[in-house]
């Protein structure tokens, strides 16, 4: 699959399977051919309903990351065609962030075919924003934060060992210092306008 013409000719099972792979050359393959497939549809949605080509270009991206989480997920069955799952995703995606510019009309849809998402797909969508709201929220805290808290919750490091690393006295030192930077995190984040739509 090295050219565009041969992409565009690969069907939903072989898209499927390039994502489920577990070489990164094939995935991003899938991504691709989905990109050259349906971008285009998602960034006449977008345009149509008060968007830019900037914001379509976000929301299909942010798209095709949960359609590419979903699709890993075990037992995940293709229950619509891919092109109508990803409408559906990037469809809520663009609810979601007109509803947060308080912009929210009725969408004029560009794809007929309709297919409800379910939780765990909401979920990942929702997850999405309040990584996005967390990251943002990481990068006001100071570098020892920043680095306590990646150890802990993304590293799943010990507290004896992110003493080590950090050069703190001991395990309860480190564990004051997750604490309060945790509370430093936190305040910040619910301080934010878009946590309340976020968290709900």
């Amino acid at each position: 699959m090295s050219n565009n013409s041969q992409t565009l000719l690969i069907n939903d099972q072989e898209i499927l399977q390039f994502l489920q792979s577990n070489r990164s050359n094939e995935q991003d393959e899938g991504l691709r051919a989905l990109y050259q497939l349906h971008y285009g549809m998602i960034e006449q949605l977008v345009l149509r309903n008060n968007g830019e080509r900037e914001d379509a270009a976000d929301i299909f991206q942010d798209g095709l990351v949960a359609l590419f989480h979903k699709s890993r997920q075990t037992g995940f069955v293709l229950t619509a065609s891919l092109k109508t799952l990803l409408y559906a995703i990037c469809r809520n995606l663009w609810l979601m962030k007109l509803r947060k510019k308080k912009r929210e009309t009725p969408l004029t849809d560009v794809h007929q075919e309709t297919v409800s998402l379910d939780a765990g797909i909401l979920d990942l969508l929702e997850d999405n924003d309040r990584n996005q709201l967390i990251a943002q929220g990481l990068q006001q805290l100071g570098s020892d934060c920043q680095k306590v808290l990646q150890l802990y919750y993304f590293e799943r490091s010990k507290m004896k060992d992110i003493a080590d690393t950090m050069g703190y006295a001991g395990e309860q030192v480190a564990k004051n210092k997750k604490s309060r930077c945790l509370r430093k995190l936190r305040e910040w984040v619910l301080a934010q306008p878009v946590a309340k739509e976020v968290w709900g």
